[in-house]
């Protein structure tokens, strides 16, 4: 096993950081349940990382690795790369899924499966949390409007607990083309709309989910054919967390089958 160098060392650690993430097509996982996910679902890792005094209560998950570089660092260069209070350790550097970025001239009808369709969402951990709920029941997409929240945020890879590597997430640059395109297949959550139990959602059902303060944007409600669904609640309550809708949602969609 090699040592981390200083100059991968400046590379990896500026991976916390969005703009070199893109730059670079590579963003960190920690944690011994992540690095095993993303082994476990053939992700192609670039280097697997450990802090020296963890190696052999991590020896396992090293013997996996077959096609990363595995490198040990001290516990002071190690914290430069954990985002984690108590870090556990050993961490990965994982490249791209591709595409990750959907273009304008791909996304006229969306796939025949279900999946949710967020717009703008702020929170990473409200992003893991529906990315970590699509994968409990078997929604396998998530599209996102430009301007939501980065899905390989270190606090968004936390809340998905691994799920992100079983479901695609994708970002759309044209999101009113392919609301347009889907709209008869498209919820909108809406307080207006009709009550979610009372919904035929099926398998080609997707359901679409707004910002956190401003909920769904009026240039996306102007569009024609979307319908409207309501997840009824007590009175004086103002609102739903977006992740526990999506719940919901995600229960209502295909979980109690």
């Amino acid at each position: 096993m090699n040592v981390l160098s200083k100059a991968k060392l400046k590379l990896f650690s500026s991976l916390r950081a969005k703009k070199f993430r893109q730059k670079h097509q590579l963003f960190l996982i920690e944690g011994k349940k992540m690095v095993q996910e993303a082994l476990m679902c053939g992700w192609k890792l670039e280097a697997i990382i450990c802090e020296e005094h963890s190696l052999e209560q991590n020896g396992h998950i090293l013997d996996e690795v077959s096609s990363a570089e595995c490198l040990q660092t001290n516990l002071i260069d190690f914290g430069k790369l954990s985002s984690q209070k108590s870090p556990e350790g050993i961490l990965a550097v994982v490249h791209f899924p591709t595409p990750h970025f959907c273009k304008p001239q791909i996304i006229r009808d969306l796939p025949q499966s279900q999946g949710f369709l967020l717009e703008q969402l702020q929170d990473p951990g409200n992003l893991g949390t529906l990315i970590r709920t699509a994968d409990w029941f078997g929604i396998p997409h998530i599209f996102c409007s430009e301007g939501t929240v980065d899905f390989l945020n270190p606090k968004t890879l936390r809340s998905s607990m691994g799920s992100i590597f079983r479901v695609k997430v994708t970002y759309v640059s044209n999101w009113r083309e392919l609301l347009e395109g889907a709209s008869q297949r498209v919820w909108l959550a809406d307080m207006d709309g009709t009550v979610a139990s009372k919904v035929p959602f099926d398998q080609s059902s997707w359901v679409l989910l707004g910002n956190e303060a401003n909920g769904i944007s009026p240039e996306t409600r102007a569009i024609p054919h979307l319908q409207k669904v309501h997840l009824p609640g007590a009175d004086g309550a103002e609102s739903l967390n977006v992740a526990i809708a999506g719940g919901i949602f995600g229960y209502l969609m295909g979980g109690a089958d």
